[in-house]
């Protein structure tokens, strides 16, 4: 099968997608234009993006007409998904990451305008959580063309041996990117309420870290936070090992990579109580929800593990087992090859 495949190419969810279909055999051309490692780069031609995109409809015609792809997958519905469909190519999947279902429809008309476009007119949708295939069919979407997928774990974090201990101050990790979407000031915040000894780790980079560590030295709190920047994927999996509870702060989220990865390396995970994260923990049973936005109450969830780590152990080993049976890469992946493999077989796809 021929995979053109439109995204970021600066994501690892991305390189994630056209990395497994190239090694099932396929024959995958990744178009962006935000840089990346892309085989293709579109030049965005107006600083605005919101126009470049529909303004790279010619462009993207001619890659289709010299490469004849067997399908188009864009990834993110109001800028690749609205290209991909402006192509009037078929068969065209466009794949929701969650922000895009969440938060851009309810932004401005224009937003919510290129989204309905995208959903009256692809060939099918792809979704990484049940509780966006509600917002998709608002929008307009056949619900039959709506399939849940979810970014799975890869096997690699499976096969961490734990080295964490319980007889020394337990470690937090943070792994969401330090911009201010994600609202990791709220685990700085919260860390103000906690008197149990822990130690954390803000791993990631992002527009928001020099506030943030700014926040940890007004609060007096250098000695208990450590900010490491961005790390290597060896780097990711080591303190995965280490750490003994996760924490989310994002007050939005459809299926979390990062929440599935630490529930599969059997951490305590401490996450808001939002739909998508319930998707995959129940409280008190495989992991701890706390009311959104609340620093007081994560710091709460935190104190009960802190002060009772058998019990964060149990929860991290019942995570892991959710995980196990329905969160594998290898396992959810499968779903968007059996829709592939559907309407590329059933439908025909000249170049147009």
């Amino acid at each position: 099968m021929r995979i053109l495949m439109l995204g970021d190419a600066r994501t690892e969810h991305l390189a994630r997608w056209a990395r497994h279909f190239r090694k099932r055999g396929d024959l995958v051309l990744v178009a962006s234009a935000e840089g990346g490692p892309a085989d293709v780069h579109f030049k965005l031609p107006v600083r605005w993006q919101a126009l470049g995109y529909p303004m790279l409809t010619a462009t993207l015609k001619r890659l289709v007409t010299e490469w004849r792809p067997d399908i188009i997958v864009a990834h993110y519905l109001p800028n690749y998904g609205l290209l991909a469909v402006l192509s009037k190519f078929k068969p065209t999947v466009a794949v929701g990451w969650g922000s895009d279902l969440l938060v851009l429809p309810h932004r401005n008309f224009l937003q919510r305008s290129r989204l309905h476009y995208v959903a009256t007119h692809a060939s099918a949708f792809l979704v990484d959580a049940q509780m966006l295939v509600e917002p998709l069919v608002t929008l307009g979407a056949p619900v039959e063309h709506v399939y849940v997928c979810p970014f799975g774990t890869d096997d690699d974090v499976f096969e961490l041996t734990p080295t964490r201990t319980t007889h020394e101050p337990l470690t937090i990790l943070s792994t969401r990117r330090l911009d201010r979407r994600y609202r990791v000031d709220i685990l700085i915040e919260a860390l103000t309420h906690v008197t149990t000894p822990c130690n954390a780790l803000i791993a990631n980079d992002g527009t928001h870290k020099i506030e943030l560590q700014s926040q940890a030295a007004r609060l007096n709190l250098t000695d208990r936070i450590t900010f490491p920047g961005s790390l290597d994927r060896p780097g990711y999996l080591h303190n995965l090992q280490q750490a003994h509870i996760y924490v989310s702060t994002s007050p939005t989220d459809s299926t979390s990579v990062s929440l599935l990865e630490a529930m599969a390396a059997g951490l305590a995970c401490v996450v808001p109580d939002i739909p998508g994260n319930r998707e995959w923990l129940t409280h008190e049973k495989d992991g701890l929800l706390y009311r959104s936005l609340d620093p007081r109450d994560l710091a709460a969830k935190l104190e009960s593990l802190l002060h009772n780590p058998e019990h964060a152990t149990r929860l991290g080993a019942r995570a892991r087992h959710v995980v196990q049976a329905r969160g594998r890469w290898g396992l959810t992946i499968r779903r968007a090859e059996l829709l592939f493999d559907q309407l590329v077989n059933t439908q025909p796809c000249p170049a147009s």
